[in-house]
């Protein structure tokens, strides 16, 4: 497991995931180990975030059985997009940032993994 993260507490995806801040949109999917939502740190059409709902920083870091579904809900997730939105470019990366470089639109820390699919 990683150690160079910050506490679930002070992390600002665990507080969207808990809904002490709000997503624009609303959840767009979620089960029992994952919530995708519009990106609340890139206000854009077509930027969904998809992330464990549980604190974890790398996606190494997580259980086999929550890892085990992500490929086939980034798939469905892209699919849906692809059909709702007439876009030439699709991009998916999973990133999270480091635990010390809040914003003014994420004031606590981000250091939660997450899938970012775009298409602009």
């Amino acid at each position: 497991m990683n150690t160079a993260t910050v506490a679930p507490g002070d992390c600002f995806t665990c507080d969207v995931n808990a809904g002490r801040r709000v997503a624009p949109g609303g959840t767009i999917y979620q089960d029992e180990h994952r919530i995708a939502e519009h990106g609340v740190d890139l206000l854009v059409r077509g930027y969904v975030v998809l992330k464990p709902r549980r604190h974890v920083h790398e996606f190494a870091d997580l259980l086999r059985d929550e890892a085990a579904a992500f490929g086939p809900v980034l798939q469905t997730i892209s699919a849906a997009m692809r059909r709702a939105m007439a876009t030439e470019h699709r991009w998916r990366s999973a990133w999270a940032d480091s635990p010390a470089r809040p914003t003014l639109i994420r004031p606590l820390p981000f250091a939660h993994v997450a899938f970012r699919i775009v298409m602009l």
